[in-house]
C-alpha cells in the first residue's frame, strides 16, 4: 500500500498496487554527502486523481518531498559504544555494524544506533518529514491516458496520472 501519512483508511490510500523493490545506488547519486553505495527501497506508484484527489494534486505540484515506511522489525540489534559491563553485547554489535553505516557522525553523537537485520514492509507513505533525510520523490512524470499501458489505465476517468518513484535508504 502507498498511503497518505501512514493513515490506514480507505480515503488515505494513494495506490494499493505500488511496485516496491530494492536497488543499490551511489550515495552521491541520491544527493547525500556519503561515500560509496547504499541499498535503497524504491516504489513505483501510479497516482490517480480518482483514488485520492488531494494527494494527486500534492504530487502533481511537486510538493511531496518526503516518504516513510511502515514496517515490523523481525530482527534488530541494539548497538552501543559503551565500556559498561552490562553493555558487552551492545558494544559487540557496535563494533560489528558501525563500519557499515553511512552517518557515523550522527551515531557517535548519541553513542548508539539500531541495526535492522530484517524487517517486514507493511506500507509506504507520503509524509511531511521522512524517516530519514533521503526520502524524496525522485521521478514525478505527468502522463496522459494515451501514453499509459492498458494495465495502468484502469479506473482513471480524469485521464492524467502521475508516475512516482521514491526511495528510502536506511541510515542507522
Amino acid at each position: 500500500m502507498h498511503l497518505q501519512e501512514h493513515v490506514r483508511r480507505f480515503d488515505a490510500v494513494i495506490n494499493d498496487q505500488a511496485k516496491v523493490y530494492a536497488k543499490t545506488m551511489a550515495w552521491k547519486d541520491l544527493g547525500a554527502p556519503y561515500e560509496g553505495d547504499t541499498q535503497v527501497l524504491l516504489a513505483d506508484s501510479i497516482i490517480k486523481a480518482a483514488r485520492n484527489p488531494y494527494m494527486f494534486d500534492q504530487y502533481k505540484n511537486g510538493w511531496v518531498n518526503n516518504h516513510s515506511v511502515g514496517m515490523q522489525y523481525v530482527d534488530i540489534r541494539v548497538c552501543m559504544n559503551s565500556t559498561e559491563k552490562w553493555a558487552e553485547e551492545e558494544k559487540a554489535n557496535w563494533d560489528k555494524y558501525y563500519p557499515m553505516i553511512a552517518n557515523k557522525d550522527d551515531a557517535e553523537d548519541v553513542m548508539y544506533f539500531y541495526a535492522i537485520l530484517e524487517a517486514k514492509l507493511v506500507e509506504i507513505s507520503a509524509v511531511l518529514f521522512g524517516s530519514n533525510f533521503v526520502t524524496p520523490t525522485i521521478d514525478n512524470n505527468l502522463k496522459t491516458e494515451q501514453s499509459l499501458s492498458d494495465e495502468d489505465k484502469t479506473d482513471s476517468p480524469q485521464g492524467t496520472q502521475v508516475i512516482n518513484n521514491f526511495y528510502n535508504p536506511n541510515l542507522y
